[in-house]
């Protein structure tokens, strides 16, 4: 399937000037890849030039990079031909890059990774939330009041890999 940059903007529900105000434009740029020249590109404004061959699977750099974005996160360009992939906030060589080539990545296929990280990172979140019940007992807590309790922290701990602590 030939993916376009407009089928990505489409997906996403972007116009082309709110995604460059929004998206593009949205951290300051940071020129930390030495390996990397910015050039005129010939699919669209500026593009990332490799000065290296880089082999399969190779650390390539990072996108992001705390409050601001490299130069490969503002300028690799789309192509539905991509040499990049990105993975854990870097771009990495899908293939062979031989020197004086442009980077290219994906959008969508790039959408569909961050979409997958988000949703594990939001999973790991969910696993490590710890939620607290607290049961309180008076020296004259009723029978029937103990019972109640009790029956429902077993269901609570027994609904959900809980840890109890009795203290």
């Amino acid at each position: 399937m030939n993916e376009t940059y407009e089928d990505y903007l489409n997906i996403i529900g972007y116009t082309e000037e709110r995604f460059v105000k929004d998206v593009v434009n949205s951290h300051k740029v940071k020129h930390e890849n030495k390996e990397i020249k910015l050039k005129k590109s010939h699919i669209h404004g500026i593009g990332c030039f490799t000065t290296k061959f880089y082999s399969k699977d190779s650390l390539i750099g990072k996108v992001l990079n705390n409050n601001y974005k490299t130069e490969l996160g503002r300028y690799v360009n789309h192509s539905s031909e991509p040499n990049v992939y990105f993975k854990d906030d870097k771009f990495f060589a899908l293939k062979d890059i031989e020197k004086n080539t442009e980077l290219l990545v994906n959008y969508i296929t790039n959408l569909k990774t961050l979409t997958k990280q988000m949703e594990s990172n939001l999973i790991t979140q969910r696993e490590n939330k710890i939620e607290t019940k607290e049961l309180r007992f008076g020296p004259n807590t009723e029978d029937h009041d103990f019972q109640f309790k009790v029956k429902h922290a077993t269901k609570f701990i027994s609904a959900s890999a809980t840890k109890a602590a009795l203290y």
